[in-house]
């Protein structure tokens, strides 16, 4: 047992047992309707942001919400290097609140006009983000950041170019097959799948990534028989874009099964932690998907069991 991890490990362990659950949310999916899967969601712990009556955008938002919530939890519980990882670990809502930001400066809405997740202690420079006027500014602002400059002031770069640069920086904090097969998806879905073109920036971080000869594939069969082996798993076999979604919900179920079982093994360190924030990550994103079913009458309910 590492000093400074114990209390941390222990809380870990205990917010990983508030997830709902995998067979929970299967159940979930079946409500009736959007209103009686809130109003069922309300009575467990992600009634900390869920409320009766909200709409399937404001419910699904309150779900990562909650997770974040977990994290930034466990952010009082470990040394100073704990927190370094989850700041790690909550750089998906920090792009999320990008995202959103994007979003609304496209549709001349304003920023007040959109959510935002907060994450205190847990940001890396959301603060000075969300005050960009442009998405010139936005990458100006970025450029000066750990998420670096997306080589390009497109929506679609920046967003692309803040994945690749978590990735970049996740590999060093995480489970180097999880963060490359996540890079694998997301190239594989930019370049085969919709058929964009990196900027520079970008190619050469995916380069530095997945390897030289996996970036300058020029099908997605040659792409997948180039990759190293702890990125190839995550889209093995895949020859058709079509298959990419499969592949996908397959590297949340593998890398749950991980971090599961890293959760229950440790000795109360930082894979502790990491299991417990990534098991809480997959929960949510499951009960997300649940609630989407439920507000479609069931309409979808083979995928969701397909995914989930």
């Amino acid at each position: 047992m590492k000093p400074g991890w114990a209390a941390g490990g222990v809380r870990a362990r205990s917010l990983a047992r508030r997830r709902y659950g995998a067979g929970a949310a299967a159940s979930l999916a079946s409500c009736g309707s959007l209103t009686q899967a809130v109003e069922r969601l309300a009575g467990t712990p992600y009634g900390h942001e869920v409320r009766p009556g909200m709409s399937l955008a404001e419910a699904q938002f309150a779900v990562s919400a909650t997770t974040l919530w977990h994290f930034r939890v466990l952010g009082g519980w470990v040394p100073s290097q704990g927190v370094q990882l989850l700041r790690v670990l909550a750089g998906g809502f920090e792009i999320a609140n990008t995202d959103r930001l994007l979003s609304s400066l496209a549709e001349g809405s304003g920023w007040d006009a959109v959510p935002a997740y907060q994450l205190g202690a847990l940001a890396t420079v959301w603060p000075r983000l969300e005050r960009a006027p442009s998405v010139p500014a936005l990458r100006r602002l970025l450029t000066a950041t750990p998420w670096g400059d997306p080589g390009d002031e497109s929506p679609w770069a920046v967003r692309v170019g803040m994945r690749l640069a978590w990735a970049h920086r996740a590999v060093t904090f995480l489970p180097t097959r999880w963060v490359l097969g996540a890079t694998a998806l997301l190239v594989a879905r930019e370049r085969f799948g919709s058929g964009h073109v990196f900027a520079p920036v970008a190619h050469r971080t995916a380069e530095s990534l997945l390897g030289v000869p996996a970036l300058a594939a020029g099908s997605l069969s040659d792409f997948v028989t180039a990759l190293p082996r702890d990125a190839s798993w995550a889209v093995d076999g895949l020859t058709d874009p079509t298959g990419l979604w499969l592949a996908e919900a397959g590297w949340w179920k593998q890398v749950e099964r991980d971090a599961s079982h890293d959760l229950r093994t440790t000795q109360l360190d930082p894979a502790t932690m990491v299991g417990a924030a990534v098991v809480l990550g997959v929960d949510a994103w499951r009960v997300r998907a649940a609630l989407e079913v439920a507000a479609r009458g069931g309409t979808g309910r083979e995928v969701f069991d397909a995914v989930a």
